[in-house]
């Protein structure tokens, strides 16, 4: 009896999603985690505050980390105080970009911005300590207990490091560190950067905050410390010393041009944007629009307001009556009063942000202004406890994904 002809089924063909996943697998399983010193070089920033390194074109590069290690002088005739954003603002509005190897600018941000970025991937401050050394309460039988067994206490190591004031004529010690990503995270290898090329250049440009001190009632958002009329001050020196991470000796396959290293194409593909624009002007009483960019995949969003751009001019919502995620046929996909938006941000921080600032969290579900076309931020000031001045602001700071080939028909973040 004759064999029925029975016709064969080709097997699914992937799809770009499952291509680099595979290869993504593949890298994370052999490859070997490289971190090596790519800059350790000195300025004095009063009068040299830009420094721009280039990193070394090998490996999968995931993220840079920076150490700055300097002095900060108190110039002026008063006692000087840590800002709320303390030593996050060494590096201020724009003063971290990184320029990738089709000189597109992905990075254009603030230390602040890398600063509480680090702490939401975490879901932690970033680098922090608990302050878990504890013994039982005194005078109780149990006063000797204790919580832990080794007897050291938060801080013990200058990780981080500068004083609550510097006296006038004074001079301080600062240490700090700063995460620079290119990919999201260890896991996910979107955004990362193929540096083995040849006749490419990466570019990562560090500027100094040219007024790391500030006098009330001037705005001190952005400084490191401030103080009464009469305040200033300066970073004299600084050392930095940048760490390059990245994955070396990855897998190889036999391909039709031969052997071939393996990549997570559609991640190589994929462009980990961190962009801050200030909004001026906040109007009172009515609802101020703040446009997502078309073309991307939004997962974070910082914002600042200022309602007068003073000292005093970042307060614990009072200015606020809300709020929004606004979509294109004007549907509110949330819509939250300030405290209740600091709740949200509590359980993804596990701590509070200054004054004024705020974190609106989109991982699980990213605002996807391709899927849905037009979205908005929205914010609605009042008047009726604080008065809203021409000189308010919004610092809004962007976390996103975007296709390399794509962001050319797509609006740019402004900057």
């Amino acid at each position: 009896m004759a064999t029925p002809n029975v016709p064969v089924q080709a097997a699914p063909k992937m799809t770009p999603q499952q291509q680099d996943a595979i290869a993504t697998r593949a890298i994370l399983a052999s490859s070997v985690d490289r971190i090596q010193a790519v800059a350790a070089t000195t300025v004095f920033p009063a009068s040299n505050p830009a420094l721009l390194i280039q990193p070394i074109n090998v490996g999968l590069i995931k993220r840079f980390t920076i150490l700055v290690d300097g002095h900060i002088a108190n110039t002026g005739t008063t006692d000087i105080t840590l800002t709320q954003y303390g030593l996050a603002n060494i590096f201020a509005q724009g003063g971290v970009q990184y320029i990738d190897l089709n000189n597109y600018l992905r990075v254009n941000t603030s230390g602040a911005h890398l600063t509480m970025l680090a702490s939401a991937k975490r879901r932690r401050s970033y680098g922090a300590t608990y302050d878990d050394n504890e013994n039982g309460p005194n005078g109780a039988p149990n006063q000797n207990n204790r919580s832990k067994m080794l007897n050291v206490s938060p801080a013990e190591w200058g990780v981080f490091h500068t004083a609550d004031t510097i006296p006038a004529g004074g001079s301080q010690q600062f240490n700090a560190y700063f995460e620079l990503p290119l990919a999201y995270t260890d896991d996910d290898l979107r955004g990362s950067v193929w540096a083995n090329v040849l006749n490419a250049v990466q570019q990562l440009n560090l500027t100094f905050n040219p007024q790391p001190v500030t006098a009330d009632p001037n705005d001190n958002t952005f400084a490191i410390y401030s103080g009464p009329a009469g305040s200033a001050g300066s970073i004299t020196d600084a050392t930095i010393t940048v760490y390059q991470e990245y994955l070396d000796q990855l897998p190889k396959a036999q391909g039709p041009q031969g052997v071939t290293t393996i990549l997570p194409a559609l991640s190589l593909s994929t462009v980990y944007e961190l962009k801050s624009t200030v909004f001026q002007n906040i109007p009172p009483n009515q609802e101020f629009f703040i446009p997502y960019a078309n073309q991307r995949s939004f997962v974070s969003t910082f914002a600042t307001f200022n309602h007068n751009g003073q000292f005093n001019g970042r307060v614990l919502g009072d200015d606020l009556k809300y709020w929004a995620l606004l979509s294109a046929n004007a549907t509110y996909i949330w819509k939250l009063d300030p405290l209740t938006c600091t709740l949200k941000s509590r359980e993804h921080l596990m701590s509070d942000l200054p004054a004024g600032t705020y974190y609106f969290a989109s991982r699980r579900h990213n605002i996807a202004s391709l899927q849905f076309g037009n979205l908005q931020l929205v914010a609605l000031s009042t008047d009726a406890f604080e008065a809203i001045t021409p000189a308010s602001y919004i610092n809004v700071m962007w976390e996103a994904f975007a296709l390399q080939n794509t962001l050319a028909s797509g609006a740019s973040l402004a900057s």
